[in-house]
């Protein structure tokens, strides 16, 4: 064989040769892969193994074996198979709790030497929301945010891309992860804090929030002590999406649509409403005014 290592790109073809140099002539020459007898022929001189697309499974030591009348002679060639990453992210979701909150990029391809580029954060439905820079290693540490209570804006999908030189469609691989940071619900900036009614006509107060935990109360109280809280059988909750903004930028995001249905508008009805709910981590309340629009 030519060279003691040889390095070759996946998915090139390739030929290793054995070339025997031996008198009396070989008997038998063998390839073997490790333990793995590729195949042996016999009375010749010359062999050669053909990779027709090398994968990187095809890494390994190979040997060829001469063997004549007199004894035996080997070589080995160490095969490396050169190929882009394949990007896996390492993460914990997190809570408004913890301090310190990073993600991990770890590829897995050959060479190991790798360069990183900035990390983006995107809504659950692939909206951009920001690019980070990360440490020289790959890891990401989100910034600390001004108030605990917006940690909800750090969930959404996390994408690293890194390169070892070897490229496939793209010279950056990426790798995707969906992260959530748990806290209290949200009233999502697509509520209207104003809602209208007529009289005589049936009234539902509709709210949306988001909530990455499970929403355990949800209370609508009347300013006014003469009707005070709505009944249960007149609340009702289903998934939906909701608009909201995330550091600075507007996203969809699977969220809530709260229907409280107050009845046909009589004047009673037309004042300030306080929306409670709740999770395990905390509670908001959402204030809204039902203004009448007549007869």
């Amino acid at each position: 064989m030519d060279s003691m290592t040889l390095y070759i790109r996946e998915g090139s073809k390739k030929n290793l040769c054995c070339k025997v140099d031996i008198n009396p002539a070989p008997i038998s020459t063998r390839l073997v892969n490790g333990s793995e007898a590729l195949f042996v022929k016999h009375n010749v001189q010359n062999i050669c193994y053909q990779f027709d697309k090398v994968s990187r499974y095809d890494q390994g030591n190979y040997t060829c074996i001469a063997e004549n009348e007199i004894g035996s002679a080997s070589t080995t060639i160490s095969l490396k198979v050169k190929f882009p990453p394949d990007i896996h992210i390492h993460y914990k979701n997190f809570t408004i709790h913890d301090d310190l909150r990073k993600i991990d990029c770890k590829p897995e391809g050959f060479p190991v030497n790798y360069t990183y580029g900035v990390w983006e954060h995107e809504s659950e439905f692939n909206e951009h929301i920001r690019y980070l820079n990360s440490t020289e290693n790959g890891t990401l540490i989100l910034p600390k945010v001004t108030e605990a209570s917006d940690g909800y804006q750090d969930s959404g999908n996390y994408i690293c891309k890194a390169t070892n030189g070897v490229p496939n469609k793209h010279h950056f691989q990426q790798g995707k992860a969906f992260i959530v940071s748990n806290g209290p619900p949200v009233f999502v900036i697509q509520n209207s804090a104003i809602q209208y009614g007529a009289k005589g006509n049936q009234i539902t107060m509709r709210l949306y929030i988001l909530s990455y935990s499970k929403i355990y109360c949800n209370v609508i109280r009347a300013a006014d002590p003469k009707i005070g809280v709505v009944n249960e059988e007149n609340k009702f909750i289903r998934s939906a999406k909701v608009v909201d903004m995330f550091h600075g930028k507007n996203v969809t995001v699977n969220g809530m649509e709260l229907l409280f249905e107050l009845g046909k508008g009589e004047q009673k009805h037309f004042q300030v409403y306080n929306i409670t709910v709740c999770n395990e981590f905390g509670n908001k309340t959402y204030s809204v005014d039902l203004v009448s629009t007549g007869w």
